[in-house]
């Protein structure tokens, strides 16, 4: 994926729990208060929600909808205005 131009992402995971990160992402972490928020995925008009990510078994729900996926925009930019910290590129731990 980091070879494709242009590709850029943002990701918040909890404090700790951002075990592979890559360089075309921005991260930023959120308090372990958070831990139980279920986690999500917003791309062009498409939002997707895991409903499994437990070892190598992984499930999702994919739901394209342009109002659905602006309203996750929004909510991903409250928590991430909350984190209060400036990050670059792979400044996450």
């Amino acid at each position: 994926m980091s070879e494709i131009g242009g590709l850029d992402g943002k990701v918040l995971a909890v404090d700790g729990e951002a075990n592979l990160q890559v360089g075309y992402c921005s991260y930023r972490k959120l308090d372990k208060g958070f831990q139980k928020l279920a986690p999500y995925y917003v791309y062009n008009d498409n939002v997707v929600l895991s409903l499994n990510e437990m070892g190598y078994k992984r499930e999702f729900i994919s739901i394209e909808c342009k109002f659905l996926a602006e309203r996750y925009v929004e909510q991903f930019e409250v928590f991430w205005g909350q984190t209060g910290k400036k990050t670059t590129k792979q400044s996450f731990l």
